[in-house]
Order: structure tokens, then C-alpha cells, then sequence
């Protein structure tokens, strides 16, 4: 199980487009899985978790994202 998936609420990526990816779905998380190739739209957006006490479990992915 990944981390996202151990979260108790929704957790989204969101893009200055308009955009938002719900990342507990496995389409989402497959598209979202494809702009590793592409940092700068990743730099773009931002996480979202709808409960608060899901953060500190993605503080690791979060920090590979910013080290992208």
C-alpha cells in the first residue's frame, strides 16, 4: 500500500490550471506518476489533504518532489 493510499482522507494535486487530480485513485495516480518526467509542472501545483493528520505521512514524497 502506498503512503497516500494509508491516508485517511482524500488527498488531491491541484495545478494553477484549474486542475485536480484525486491521487487515491489508481487513473489519477498513473497520471500524476507521468510528470515526474516533467518537474516543472510538478513545481506548479500543490498537495492538498483533506485531513490534517495525513500530512506528516507525505512529508517524505513531498520532499522528493521538491528534490525533482
Amino acid at each position: 500500500m502506498t503512503r497516500i493510499g494509508t491516508c485517511r482522507g482524500e488527498v488531491t494535486f491541484h495545478t494553477e490550471e484549474g486542475d485536480c487530480l484525486n491521487l487515491k485513485s489508481l487513473f489519477s495516480t498513473y497520471v500524476f506518476s507521468m510528470l515526474a518526467d516533467h518537474p516543472d509542472l510538478v513545481e506548479q501545483g500543490w498537495l492538498v489533504c483533506e485531513e490534517p493528520e495525513d500530512a506528516p505521512r507525505l512529508e517524505p514524497f513531498v520532499q522528493q518532489m521538491e528534490a525533482l
